[in-house]
C-alpha cells in the first residue's frame, strides 16, 4: 500500500551526508517488515538516497548496517507488535526533529534518526525566558529578565564606548561581560525552577518533544559501534523542575577569553551546559539594545543518557 505524504520532492539530496544513508538503510530494513508500507515519497527518498549508501566508505556501510539491523528489531519488538503502519521519511521542507515516521489511524511514532550528532537546539541569553521557558514575550516575568540583562549591556557600553568590535576588548573585560549576562541568567533560572511547565518547556526546547531519538556513535579507529535510544514523547523523560544550576569558568586558550558556561541539571538528571559567547564580531553601542549573545548547549559529562541497544 503506497500513500502520498506531502508534496513533490525538491532536489536537495544529501547524497553528501553519511546521516542521510544511514535513514535510508534503517528505513530499507523496516520496509522489508511485513507489516510496514512506504508512502510515495519514502520511496522517492529511498530512490534519491541509493547514491548516498554507494559512496559510504564500506567499513562505515558495514557499521550502518548493523546499527539499522539493531534499530529495525527495537522498533518491532517495542512499538509495531502486530499491528500494520506506514513508513514516511522527512525531507528539509517539514522542519521538525523526526526523520522517520511511522503512522496508522490510531497512532504516529516519530523518530530521530542521527549519526555522532546530539541535534539539540541552542537558546539565546534574552530570548530564555520568554522562548525557552515559554512565559509571554513582554510580560512581567520576560521583562524583568531582559532590563537586568539590557543593563549589564548599557553598562558595558559606557565603560567601552570607543571600542567597535569584541576582538578588540582586552580579556578581562570581556570575560567580565560574559560573567555578569550569565549571572543574570541564573538568576531567572534559579527563581522558576520549581515551576515544572517552565522546566519542561526549556527542556523541550532544548531536546525537542514527541519524538524518540536513535543516534549511531561510530569511530573511525575500531570497529565498534553504539546505537543510543532516548523516548522524549510527552510523559515518558520529561521533568518536573531543575534541581541546579552553577556557574563555571572554563580556561584560557593563549590570547583568547575563558568561557564562562552554566551548567543546569534537571530532575531527571539530565544536564546541559550552556556557554555564552557572541554571536557576532560588532559591538551595537545603541543603548537600551541587546549585544548580540548566544548559548552554545551541549550535554554535560555526567548527564543521564539514553539506553545502548544491543
Amino acid at each position: 500500500m503506497f500513500l502520498q505524504t506531502g508534496g513533490p520532492i525538491r532536489n536537495q539530496s544529501k547524497e553528501a551526508d553519511p546521516g542521510a544513508a544511514l535513514e535510508a538503510i534503517v528505513a530499507r530494513k523496516l520496509i522489508s517488515l511485513e507489516l510496514i508500507n512506504p508512502t510515495t515519497r519514502c520511496i522517492q527518498k529511498q530512490d534519491q538516497d541509493t547514491a548516498a549508501i554507494s559512496r559510504l566508505d564500506p567499513a562505515l556501510k558495514q557499521k550502518f548496517e548493523k546499527a539499522g539491523m539493531l534499530i529495525a528489531k527495537l522498533i518491532l519488538k517495542r512499538f509495531i507488535v502486530d499491528d500494520s503502519f506506514c513508513i514516511d521519511r522527512t525531507d528539509d521542507r517539514d522542519d521538525s526533529v523526526e526523520d522517520i515516521v511511522l503512522f496508522n489511524e490510531l497512532q504516529r511514532l516519530n523518530f530521530s534518526i542521527k549519526h555522532n550528532n546530539d541535534s539539540i537546539k541552542h537558546n539565546r541569553p534574552f530570548s530564555l525566558i520568554s522562548n525557552a521557558m515559554g512565559f509571554e514575550e513582554g510580560g512581567t516575568e520576560d521583562q524583568d529578565h531582559r532590563n537586568r540583562l539590557i543593563k549589564v549591556c548599557d553598562d558595558f557600553r559606557s565603560n567601552n564606548s570607543n571600542v567597535s568590535k569584541f576582538s578588540d576588548l582586552e580579556i578581562n573585560t570581556k570575560e567580565n561581560l560574559y560573567f555578569e549576562l550569565i549571572t543574570e541568567c541564573k538568576i531567572s533560572l534559579d527563581k522558576y525552577s520549581s515551576n515544572p511547565i517552565a522546566a519542561q518547556n526549556i527542556f523541550n526546547f532544548i531536546v525537542g518533544k514527541d519524538y524518540i531519538k536513535i543516534k549511531v556513535l561510530t569511530n573511525k579507529k575500531d570497529n565498534d559501534i553504539s546505537v543510543i535510544y532516548e523516548d522524549f514523547r510527552e510523559g515518558f523523560i520529561q521533568p518536573n523542575g531543575i534541581e541546579k544550576v552553577e556557574i563555571y569558568k572554563g580556561s584560557r586558550k593563549a590570547d583568547k577569553a575563558a568561557s564562562w558556561n552554566l551548567r543546569v541539571e534537571f530532575d531527571n538528571k539530565y544536564i546541559f551546559t550552556h556557554r555564552i559567547h557572541n554571536g557576532g564580531s560588532a559591538i551595537s553601542h545603541k543603548n537600551q539594545s541587546q549585544l548580540n549573545m548566544k548559548f552554545d548547549v551541549k550535554f554535560d559529562s555526567n548527564s543521564k543518557r539514553g539506553s545502548e541497544l544491543t
